[in-house]
């Protein structure tokens, strides 16, 4: 009785959402191809085409059985929750939704396809990647961000792996996308309370469960903003509890090695939206007025440093010492299934340290090191 309800309910949601522009059955008007785009906890994102035009798409396949587990309860509501927002938005800097279609097993949400890949695998394309490179990158983001709070919209899981070219141009517009965890504010100064998020990226006020709204976005955009320019996120830890400690406190550092290149101004800004209590963070429109997207990117005040080499290299320590981290992980299993014995924390501590430093590997700095090995 109850997967009926649910299957019901959402049937007659689905029903206040845009229908397609022909009554075709998805099937007979598109072509889910086998490359797979992107995968969540309620579906699965793979490239399509449509028969008639040959444009391609990314469609997001949700399966209906996610909604009728009954280990999947809030399922329904973040599924209805998602399209609801994407139904509402319309923004060059935001991907868009162009039809929904259901059938008894699926539903399928046909959106825009970013053609140019994430953020991070086309960043260093153009072989030069500069401060006004990473400041137009943040500008954008902020563009959808004003859009998304000025329709009290809070999005609560902003990062890099968040935002997608729409092309392959060097100066190709940034999207944001996956809107799982978005939420549409009852009331303009409401307060949320659900913990959620990416570890590296999320503010301090979730950790801390004292409520929060819009602000958590801002510090999001001031983690994307420090990484885009060193490689790297402002807070670690050696462990989870020591990462979200640091979150906490707000404890970073632009450290010379990696910041001597930078602005004043870009400092400046990454410190406004670091701010602890969210309180004393800009609005979205305020962070967009900042005196740093004001520099001329000709003036001197912009340093024309090539970031190419430092970001390129403190992003692969962090992704190497993950892959390190995950082999590992898998070996230890094996090795723990047939003898039940575990590392201790120091000694997992100086396997990773015997690893980053491995003759032929290319490191920034142990600190990055350590980053990664506390990073999501």
């Amino acid at each position: 009785m109850r997967r009926t309800t649910l299957l019901r309910n959402t049937a007659r949601a689905l029903l206040r959402f845009r229908s397609p522009k022909s009554s075709e059955p998805f099937e007979t008007r598109y072509v889910i191809t086998p490359q797979v785009l992107g995968s969540g906890t309620y579906g699965t994102v793979r490239l399509a085409v449509e028969k008639a035009t040959k444009t391609e798409f990314a469609v997001k396949i949700i399966p209906k059985s996610i909604l009728k587990a009954k280990s999947e309860s809030k399922a329904e509501h973040y599924v209805l929750s998602e399209i609801d927002i994407l139904q509402r938005l319309s923004h060059p800097n935001i991907v868009s939704l162009k039809e929904i279609y259901q059938t008894h097993e699926c539903i399928y949400l046909v959106m825009d396809l970013a053609q140019g890949g994430e953020l991070y695998e086309q960043l260093f394309v153009k072989g030069s990647y500069t401060e006004y490179d990473a400041r137009r990158i943040v500008q954008q983001v902020l563009s959808g961000v004003v859009y998304l709070h000025d329709r009290d919209i809070v999005h609560r899981d902003l990062k890099p792996e968040n935002l997608l070219l729409r092309d392959h141009s060097p100066d190709a517009d940034i999207l944001i996308t996956d809107f799982g965890l978005s939420k549409i504010l009852p009331h303009r100064d409401s307060v949320l309370l659900t913990a959620c998020g990416t570890p590296g990226y999320v503010a301090p006020e979730v950790l801390s469960q004292v409520g929060y709204g819009k602000p958590v976005d801002l510090w999001s955009t001031g983690v994307i903003a420090y990484c885009l320019l060193c490689g790297y996120t402002p807070f670690w830890g050696e462990d989870t509890p020591a990462l979200f400690e640091s979150i906490r406190r707000g404890e970073y550092e632009f450290e010379d090695d990696y910041w001597h290149g930078i602005s004043a101004a870009a400092k400046a800004f990454i410190a406004r939206l670091l701010q602890v209590d969210p309180t004393r963070r800009p609005t979205a429109q305020e962070a967009l007025d900042d005196p740093w997207f004001k520099v001329d990117a000709n003036a001197s005040s912009v340093p024309a440093v090539d970031l190419t080499e430092v970001v390129k290299n403190n992003l692969q320590a962090k992704r190497t010492v993950q892959k390190a981290i995950h082999a590992v992980t898998a070996a230890n299993a094996f090795q723990e299934a047939g003898q039940r014995r575990a590392h201790s924390k120091e000694g997992w501590h100086q396997m990773f340290r015997r690893i980053i430093s491995s003759p032929g590997e290319v490191f920034a700095s142990p600190r990055v090191a350590d980053r990664a090995l506390s990073s999501p």
